[in-house]
């Protein structure tokens, strides 16, 4: 039992450090959109991961929101389905971190890193809440 709370405890420190990553970033001068979305990212997910140890769900290596979303699911619908819309998060994993990718999206400002960031933090404080 010590090593789950051990394992959980690890994802949710690792999530609230991304969490206080994007926040710190978008808060610099000039704020630094990419790095902040993709922290929201590794936050939502990490999260995710976390709740999902707490109940005893074994993850695949991924950022797929979505997946890890449908694992919630079956130990919470619910809760599942108030956070589909974090399914968006997944592009932030590699989409604004490599020259390949970055080409062909929308570029970011304050009010959609911002966005991003309240999602993330939504997801967090939900999955936190839950365990």
């Amino acid at each position: 039992m010590a090593d789950l709370k051990r394992t959980v405890d690890l994802w949710f420190s690792k999530a609230h450090l991304d969490l206080r990553t994007a926040k710190l970033v978008l808060e610099a001068e000039p704020p630094l959109f990419e790095p902040a979305v993709f922290h929201c990212q590794q936050a939502a997910e990490k999260a995710i991961k976390g709740y999902l140890a707490f109940n005893k769900v074994r993850f695949n290596k991924t950022h797929s929101i979505k997946e890890l979303l449908n694992l919630v699911a079956t130990v919470k619908k619910s809760l599942a389905d108030q956070l589909a819309a974090a399914e968006i998060l997944t592009k932030y994993a590699v989409a604004y971190r490599y020259p390949e990718e970055i080409e062909n999206l929308e570029p970011l400002n304050k009010s959609s890193a911002q966005l991003v960031y309240e999602l993330a933090q939504t997801v967090y404080e939900q999955m936190f809440n839950k365990i």
